[in-house]
């Protein structure tokens, strides 16, 4: 009687052992139809695969300039502006390009005028405004002639709205150099703007008085190449990583000491 309750639980386990080798090869086989139905949806925002859900990253560029002439690829208008004696030229060029082809959008400034500003500016959509609450975040490519050029990132939800800004050495550590560089802003930076359904225009801005302040020359030449919004939340917002000379936070705020008295001061950066 032993010897039979023995075979039957050899039996058993022969069974089982067998069951489980055609199960871990049934998934082996779903994983790998999963791998390669993903890999054929190529840029698709969305696709199931045997009950799985894929989605990739929604993205919207507005501007790659690959076309060499305007409006950008929102149909919004875009250009040059100055103040107090500066002066601000753009060109769309295929000499210097984002990986050897297409074009970029060239910047000249001069901001050596006392308390003089300039630069450029882009429409989210022509005359109106964009709806961008699907979005986190917002990049573009960076190259300088020598490298330490310096300024800020501004969006704005109207013409005569409360602009929100970024300094682009809050997020591009080390600041601008004669190479191209990536930078990634996550929206959330742009701590004025609390309604994201309705953004009128993005700005590049050179200021000579924060240009002088930080060190950074007051004159020169940058290319913007792939300017694009992304979806990908950007998990770091950053206060203030002290990459500049210039009493302004991360978010725009201003920063400084407190003395004995409990009085505010401005430091020394």
């Amino acid at each position: 009687m032993m010897q039979v309750n023995l075979r039957s639980k050899r039996k058993f386990s022969d069974n089982y052992q067998h069951t489980m080798g055609k199960i871990r090869a049934g998934l082996l086989v779903l994983l790998l139809a999963i791998c390669l139905r993903t890999a054929e949806a190529g840029t698709a925002s969305t696709g199931t695969v045997a009950g799985v859900y894929v989605k990739n990253p929604l993205t919207l560029i507005i501007d790659d300039w690959n076309d060499g002439a305007k409006p950008n690829n929102l149909g919004g208008n875009g250009g040059c502006f100055s103040y107090g004696g500066a002066t601000a030229t753009d060109i769309i060029v295929s000499t210097v390009a984002l990986g050897g082809s297409g074009c970029s959008l060239e910047l000249k400034y001069n901001v050596t005028a006392p308390n003089s500003y300039a630069g450029y500016w882009t429409e989210f959509r022509a005359g109106g405004t964009r709806n961008l609450s699907s979005y986190k975040n917002i990049s573009f490519f960076i190259k300088g002639n020598t490298g330490g050029e310096f300024f800020k990132i501004e969006l704005s939800t109207g013409p005569a709205a409360w602009k929100s800004r970024v300094y682009i050495n809050d997020y591009l550590d080390g600041g601008v150099t004669a190479e191209w560089q990536k930078v990634t802003i996550p929206l959330d930076a742009f701590a004025n703007i609390t309604d994201w359904s309705a953004l009128y225009q993005l700005t590049f801005v050179f200021e000579q008085s924060l240009c002088t302040k930080n060190g950074s020359p007051t004159r020169g030449t940058i290319n913007i190449d792939n300017l694009v919004l992304g979806s990908e939340f950007v998990p770091v917002v950053r206060l203030d990583h002290f990459g500049d000379k210039i009493e302004i936070n991360s978010t725009g705020g201003g920063c400084g000491f407190m003395n004995d008295e409990a009085k505010a001061g401005h430091g020394s950066l």
